[in-house]
This record gives structure tokens, C-alpha cells and sequence, in this order.
């Protein structure tokens, strides 16, 4: 292995990444490198073998990658913020896909009406309302979907809707 591409990964990390382009394991991996100036960056390594003048060779190539870790971090940490709001607010907060079929509840679903909200994910949001309810709250999807695009239309909108659960 050229240890010229080992000099450009930071030192915690050079026996492991000397490791993976020694097995030419072709997947990439997330490791530190360094950059010119000697500060660290987040990089994912990819190494291959090659024919090069006859001999075989290992090519790797490393990719900053930084920034997406900044902007996973920041989403670990908004989903964070949102999962203790969702648990320990009073209202149901509800997501549906778009065959109107629940994909996530709110804990205070279980204090409305007794059931666990992993046990209702899946079902129709309908399913859980009276049929005058349900009507109301179909009626507000579809208007709320012919919104979607038209110009000056606040894409932050929000809908409170007072319905009858069973």
C-alpha cells in the first residue's frame, strides 16, 4: 500500500484505512483525513485494484464529505427537538401517507383512546373517527392537496380540524 495516501489520512485512522485498502474491500467507508492546511475533515474512502504496467495496484480515491455529516448531525438533532415535543404533548400529532394509511402517532394517542400507537400505525386514519368526522377530515385533505403549487400558497400552512374519535 503507497504510503503517500496514508499520509493524507489522520493518524487515528491510518491503521484501519491501511486495513480496508489492503483487502481491497471495494465499499466505501467514512474515515478522517487531512486536509492541506492540517485540520480534519470527514472523508469516504473507496479502494480498488487495478492493472497498472502490468502490476496490480490499489487505487483509492476519498471524497469530503463534511458537510453531509454537519447536515446529518443537524437532522439527528431536529428529529431529536421533534420526538420530545410528539412525546409529551397532549394533542395527537398524526402522519399519513398518501393512501391516507398512518405512519407515525404521537404517545398521547394511547391517553385518547387506550391504544398503543405502533398498534395503530398502519390502519386508516378513518378507522379511528366517527363517519361524520372522517367525512370532515377527508374533505379537508382534498382541499388542503388541490392547494399544493398554486402559486402564493404558504407551503409552512397548518390546518387544526376538531374531530369525534371512537
Amino acid at each position: 500500500v503507497d504510503s503517500e495516501v496514508l499520509d493524507h489520512v489522520a493518524p487515528a485512522d491510518r491503521e484501519a484505512v491501511h486495513s480496508r485498502m489492503r483487502l481491497v474491500d471495494e465499499s466505501p467507508f467514512e474515515s478522517m483525513a487531512l486536509r492541506k492546511d492540517g485540520s480534519i475533515m470527514s472523508v469516504e474512502t473507496c479502494s480498488g485494484s487495478a492493472l497498472h504496467k502490468g502490476q496490480r495496484v490499489i487505487v483509492t480515491a476519498m471524497r469530503d464529505i463534511t458537510e453531509r455529516k454537519l447536515v446529518e448531525r443537524r437532522l439527528r438533532h431536529s428529529e431529536e427537538r421533534y420526538r420530545i415535543v410528539a412525546e409529551n404533548i397532549s394533542d395527537v400529532i398524526m402522519t399519513m401517507d398518501l393512501d391516507l394509511q398512518m405512519t407515525f402517532l404521537s404517545q398521547s394517542v394511547d391517553q385518547l383512546l387506550g391504544s398503543k400507537p405502533d398498534k395503530l400505525v398502519g390502519r386508516s386514519f378513518a378507522s379511528l373517527m366517527t363517519v361524520d368526522a372522517a367525512q370532515i377530515a377527508l374533505l379537508s385533505i382534498q382541499e388542503e392537496l388541490e392547494l399544493e403549487g398554486v402559486p402564493g400558497t404558504d407551503p409552512m400552512r397548518s390546518r387544526t380540524l376538531d374531530l369525534d374519535f371512537i
